[in-house]
């Protein structure tokens, strides 16, 4: 699964996703906006999903070499609910002294 964070401010963060199961490339956009349902397609070798993503809060917090985003949403499936959910990212500057990649 590959992440790249899109775009993060005080209210919503934009995460693109992309990722291979069985040598099908799938791509997912998410848009996480405080109080606001967004809904997106997932595509699938099985067909198209609608996803809804309700986030009810983001927290952004920065330094001067990170940056942490924690966002609590709902998840739907075809509009209807599936989990109350919860994503933590954690993003360093390249320079940062504690800076490593790990999957």
């Amino acid at each position: 699964m590959f992440k790249e964070i899109v775009a993060i401010s005080k209210n919503y963060a934009i995460v693109k996703i992309d990722s291979v199961i069985n040598d099908d490339l799938l791509n997912l956009n998410v848009v996480f906006e405080e109080n606001k349902k967004n809904i997106t397609y997932y595509n699938t070798p099985f067909g198209n999903l609608f996803i809804g993503i309700d986030a009810e809060k983001i927290q952004v917090e920065e330094s001067e070499e990170n940056i942490n985003v924690n966002v609590a949403y709902a998840l739907e499936a075809n509009y209807e609910h599936l989990a109350d959910c919860r994503i933590q990212m954690n993003i360093k500057s390249k320079d940062a002294r504690d800076f490593k990649l790990q999957a």
